[in-house]
């Protein structure tokens, strides 16, 4: 499976992206601000994200 490219989503396609995969909008907000403002390394830093969420996105996404 190829794995989604997160970090070259603009707002509304992570929206699209998160959402899709059953998470509620406001976590795309949640993980854009951690990955472009806050420059979080990974996803282990991401503290206001289920644990859930972050394994999935270590396995579907780049």
């Amino acid at each position: 499976m190829e794995k989604t490219d997160i970090k070259s989503l603009n707002l509304e396609e992570l929206t699209a992206f998160i959402t899709a995969s059953g998470e509620k909008a406001f976590r795309a907000k949640q993980l854009y601000e951690w990955m472009h403002k806050k420059l979080a390394p990974g996803y282990e830093e991401m503290t206001n994200l289920p644990k859930a969420l972050k394994e999935r996105l270590k396995e579907t996404c780049e």
